[in-house]
């Protein structure tokens, strides 16, 4: 495990751009085995819990909002490939040859990105939020701290998001 994830959650440490994170109290990098002896939750832990949870909680909200445009983008290039193919069969049957079906068609095919683009990117994002998530809870457990979180979000007129979060503690022993 990263010793520096340690003390991104601690009160005490302190970061230089040349060194990286480093105690405040020893003024050296961390080198404890499996965790530090004088970590001091406060303040930095609470926030550095809601930032990441309300990350999570942001992403898994999208999840409705990405199916939803994958199956109206999907439908509209099934619409666009089915006319293509229509369009293309009734010149065939006339006689003519027309790149007009291949145009409609080639349409279709383009839409496709704008449906599964967003899936592939909600994949991802889920991806490193569950994984920041866990790497936390982790950290926190090494230190035998667990935590509810309940997270509400507010928006105001023009559509800006605001979180208000509950943070309650099931466990904080950590010495």
């Amino acid at each position: 495990m990263n010793l520096a994830q340690h003390c991104k959650l601690c009160d005490y440490s302190q970061y230089d751009i040349e060194k990286g994170f480093f105690c405040g109290i020893t003024q050296s990098k961390p080198d404890f085995k499996k965790k530090c002896a004088e970590i001091k939750f406060d303040e930095k832990y609470k926030q550095l819990i809601r930032d990441i949870n309300i990350e999570h909680h942001l992403v898994k909200s999208s999840k409705a909002l990405t199916i939803g445009n994958l199956i109206v983008f999907l439908l509209i290039a099934i619409a666009f490939l089915a006319a293509g193919f229509w369009y293309g069969t009734m010149a065939w049957d006339k006689g003519i040859v027309a790149t007009v079906p291949f145009i409609i068609g080639g349409i279709g095919f383009l839409v496709l990105p704008l449906a599964t683009g967003p899936v592939y990117k909600y994949k991802r994002d889920m991806a490193v939020a569950r994984e920041k998530k866990e790497r936390l809870d982790r950290l926190l457990g090494v230190y035998n701290i667990s935590y509810e979180i309940e997270i509400t979000v507010r928006k105001d007129l023009h559509g800006n998001k605001e979180f208000d979060t509950k943070l309650e503690f099931t466990r904080k022993h950590y010495r």
